[in-house]
């Protein structure tokens, strides 16, 4: 694996170079948050790695998020009621991973201050002892503490929102990024531990070694030039389009995926 220094210009003529008729230990099918993810994963643990994508690099739900890092107020709120315990795990795990996004990219990821109108008097206790929890399970990794908010104060923050009917408000920390950016700096992260990546890159054919996936035939969308990758491991990280790729591994799949929008 030829990695780059962290100043060298990415090339997409060399990357084609070192993609095409070649052979990884692992070959990531769509280059968005999820298969930037096990691209630096594989990587980390010594693996060779192509990544490639039929669109740009995040070009598909990756750059089209809330692009919001929470620990998940809403799930708190349902691990609550339901008992749930893999939610509040849920939880805990995302506090943890926003922590983390906040640490390693500072020009990525920041704080943001969020604050929600409430109406009722039930409300405000409501929210409050709720985002209290959310405060105590963050604990070190809690990057600004909860309050309650009275209509004074909601109308200086939101000048424009009609107060008469509200209470109140609760404010809280969660966290913002650059959803597009943030999946970019990973590739090229990448790239640097010495794997590859490739977009506009067409999956037309997945080929097959004793009934197994080992690798794929695909155009370059740019040059109209095809070519072959072999791979010990094909990972779909497609998406919506996931469904498009199972199908071409098996003909008589059966569809797993029902696209929505949140």
């Amino acid at each position: 694996m030829n990695s780059q220094t962290t100043h060298q210009p990415w090339s997409r003529k060399e990357q084609v170079n070192s993609i095409a008729n070649k052979e990884f230990d692992v070959l990531i099918i769509g280059a968005g948050a999820s298969g930037a993810g096990v691209f630096l994963d594989a990587l980390s643990r010594g693996l060779s790695a192509a990544i490639i994508d039929k669109q740009d690099y995040m070009a598909g739900t990756s750059s089209r998020s809330t692009k919001l890092v929470h620990g998940g107020v809403r799930y708190l709120e349902q691990a609550v009621k339901e008992l749930n315990i893999g939610k509040y795990q849920l939880v805990k795990e995302a506090l943890s991973e926003r922590k983390r996004m906040l640490y390693m990219a500072p020009h990525l990821a920041w704080p943001l201050n969020l604050v929600t109108p409430v109406k009722g008097i039930i409300g405000l206790p409501y929210f409050r002892i709720g985002l209290g929890v959310y405060d105590f399970l963050s604990g070190s990794e809690k990057i600004g503490p909860s309050k309650i908010e009275n209509k004074a104060a909601l109308k200086r923050i939101c000048p424009d929102l009609e107060t008469k009917s509200l209470t109140g408000g609760v404010s809280y920390y969660d966290g913002q990024f650059d959803d597009a950016r943030f999946g970019i700096s990973m590739i090229r992260t990448g790239i640097e531990m010495g794997g590859h990546a490739l977009n506009y890159t067409e999956v037309s054919q997945l080929t097959k070694t004793a009934g197994k996936v080992t690798g794929v035939t695909c155009k370059d969308l740019q040059s109209q030039s095809s070519f072959d990758i072999k791979a010990k491991v094909v990972v779909n990280t497609t998406g919506p389009w996931t469904d498009h790729l199972r199908e071409m591994a098996n003909p008589d799949f059966k569809k797993m995926m029902t696209v929505s929008s949140g």
